[in-house]
């Protein structure tokens, strides 16, 4: 008796472990199918803005270094380096590709300033 008690006790185990093997594989797979699809096509649209943001921004400094507003064209500055920054901390593959945005004048020529030069 205590033979054939082991011997169901040791089946239903088997048993158990068994179901056990196939529903945990089965369960992480439906966590990773629609999710993560849906969280790679957030990041690839994240980062796809922040490029576009980066982008406008320098084209606006460039606009304003061109029109002599120094301060708008610092602010656009300052805006697309943030955007690239945040694009890197996102590892957004484009920002490992690109040149952080320059800042200043566009030609690297420096604004003249008031005053004597001395």
């Amino acid at each position: 008796m205590l033979g054939n008690k082991l011997q169901r006790t040791t089946a239903t185990i088997a048993i158990g472990f068994a179901l056990l093997a196939t529903a945990v594989p089965a369960a992480n797979a439906t966590k990773k199918g629609p999710k993560h699809h849906d969280n790679a096509a957030a990041k690839r649209q994240l980062c796809q803005d922040l490029r576009t943001i980066m982008e406008g921004n320098q084209d606006e400094a460039q606009a304003q270094w061109e029109a002599g507003n120094a301060a708008a064209a610092s602010e656009a500055d300052s805006n697309a380096t943030k955007a690239y920054d945040d694009a890197r901390h996102q590892g957004c593959g484009w920002a490992a590709r690109v040149a952080p945005p320059q800042t200043g004048p566009p030609t690297g020529e420096a604004p003249m300033p008031d005053g004597p030069l001395y």
